[in-house]
């Protein structure tokens, strides 16, 4: 398949799946207008290479349909053993195994499955030892037969899954499950054309290491509170193999894991916190730059309001963090680094755009500010010509009050480039340049994309974004990205007194010198 035409599929897949989510589709229409198209891609990308000729299919039924469907389509057994729970929040296990049957009937009639398997339906308690039992009495004559069994454990609770993975051993059975890439955070659901279908050789042990693995895998795409959630799923059994010293490693690892989650979610006040809490324990953990530069400044959860008034300098226009070189800088570092992420990692256009011009907003206030605090801009109101330090305090005060809430970007970048005069609001008079004050260049010279006039249409997309239901594009969100570090490297050239700030940590610790800090050495070391 094509790159364009697989991104194409993938498109569509991924808008017709929160549509789905987002409209609470009956079983029947999913199974008939989505499960189709999810199956024939998955197919074409090879997903179900592991899947090998089986004779009977054990699945524990959980709560979600969608990868028991999947798991079936691919596997297209002669037998179906479902292994079900006594109840599932207000329907009773023997219902939902007589739902399934029915939605069979659909799969079948979508030609999804070529033939109806022969279904063995049980009802076990929940504990692995009534799954063990379960599976010994219904599936090990058939094994004893020479069938080929697969055990497919995907979404069922972790009480079935370790019956399962007893009787596997036992057997020596396969198990497979279905592990999705990528998730809907707001409805909490897999996206069924992610997946990928897996079978470990060593269901005890592989899937131990799996899950730890899967702990790395989202640590190393920021994803810090999908790894918290894993940890918490799989630590009270990994303790009991580990020691005192492994479970207080797990601890720590919680800790740093909390930290750099704050700190991703932009709240440095919170994250010092954790980070002094944390350099108790692990003197030698390194503290993030803008979490050092700016945790003590920044404002609070508890008062948002006020505390912002305070990082602005509503009160002190002196005090205010668009005068502070450093501060600037660093916050502009990192935030670039969480903008970059949210493409990478998270594809997620939509809140890449808003950061990144939220940034471009902030770097052109810092300008604006700078130029009127040093007396570099004349103010003509009453027919009277004034520069900040000839005013008294309370004018000074109303103007840094106005400039501080200034919002239209458009008028600042023509201002900035002594293109027109600011026009301040409520007829309180324009700025004027003073000749020999600095000027922005126009850094966004050459700069692309589509048929977008840079800067301006990307704060128009801004808008509407907030103020509309508009899809944004990777190729936009990298746009807006490029102008926030063009707009940083000539706010840096031309407009700040503060050396380049070299280094800094930015990033998050390799996961390898992570777990060293945590004294982590019960799992194995990759690459």
């Amino acid at each position: 398949m094509r790159k364009e035409v697989r991104r194409g599929m993938e498109k569509k897949l991924k808008d017709l799946s929160e549509c789905y989510f987002e409209s609470r589709w009956e079983t029947e229409k999913y199974i008939r207008e989505l499960l189709p198209l999810e199956i024939n891609y998955l197919k074409s990308r090879n997903a179900f290479y592991q899947v090998t000729e089986t004779d009977i299919l054990v699945q524990l039924v959980g709560f979600s349909w969608e990868p028991l469907f999947i798991s079936l389509c691919a596997y297209q057994p002669d037998i179906l053993v479902l292994v079900l729970n006594k109840i599932y929040n207000n329907q009773s296990g023997n219902k939902r195994g007589l739902d399934y049957k029915e939605h069979i009937n659909k799969l079948m009639e979508a030609d999804l499955i070529t033939n109806e398997p022969k279904i063995i339906s049980n009802i076990v308690g929940d504990t692995p030892e009534s799954v063990f039992k379960l599976l010994r009495e219904k599936v090990l004559p058939y094994i004893n037969e020479g069938k080929r069994v697969v055990i497919d454990i995907t979404g069922a609770k972790k009480t079935m899954v370790s019956g399962a993975y007893l009787f596997a051993t036992y057997s020596n059975s396969l198990v497979s499950y279905l592990d999705f890439e990528k998730y809907n955070g707001e409805f909490g659901k897999p996206y069924g054309y992610t997946c990928v279908i897996k079978k470990p050789e060593n269901p005890v042990e592989m899937f131990k290491l799996a899950e730890w693995l899967r702990v790395e895998e989202q640590y190393t795409r920021y994803a810090f509170g999908n790894s918290l959630r894993i940890i918490s799923d799989v630590e009270e059994e990994t303790k009991k193999f580990i020691g005192a010293e492994g479970e207080k490693a797990i601890d720590l690892l919680g800790e740093c894991l909390h930290f750099y989650e704050v700190w991703e979610n932009g709240d440095y006040r919170a994250a010092l916190e954790k980070y002094k809490e944390i350099k108790k324990k692990i003197p030698s953990f390194p503290c993030l730059s803008a979490v050092q530069e700016l945790g003590e400044i920044w404002f609070s959860n508890e008062d948002p309001l006020n505390t912002i008034k305070l990082i602005e300098g509503r009160d002190n226009l002196n005090q205010s963090i668009y005068l502070q070189d450093r501060k600037i800088i660093v916050y502009a570092q990192d935030e670039i680094g969480k903008v970059d992420r949210l493409i990478r990692y998270k594809e997620d256009y939509r809140s890449a755009l808003l950061r990144a011009i939220g940034l471009n907003d902030f770097l052109f206030k810092a300008r604006l500010i700078r130029l009127w605090v040093n007396n570099q801009l004349q103010i003509n109101r009453d027919e009277k010509t004034s520069v900040r330090g000839s005013l008294d305090e309370s004018c000074q005060k109303e103007i840094d009050e106005i400039l501080l809430s200034y919002s239209t970007l458009s008028s600042v970048i023509k201002f900035l480039r002594k293109q027109k005069p600011l026009t301040l609001r409520e007829k309180k008079g324009k700025l004027y340049y003073i000749d020999e004050a600095p000027v922005m260049d126009e850094f966004w010279r050459g700069q692309k994309c589509l048929n977008l006039k840079i800067p301006f249409h990307l704060f128009e997309l801004r808008h509407k974004v907030i103020h509309f239901c508009l899809s944004v594009s990777e190729e936009i969100a990298n746009a807006a990205l490029k102008l926030a570090k063009a707009n940083l490297d000539e706010l840096q050239k031309s407009w700040v007194t503060e050396e380049r700030i070299a280094g800094g940590e930015y990033e998050a610790l390799h996961w390898g010198d992570l777990c060293e800090q945590c004294g982590i050495n019960f799992l194995p070391r990759r690459g």
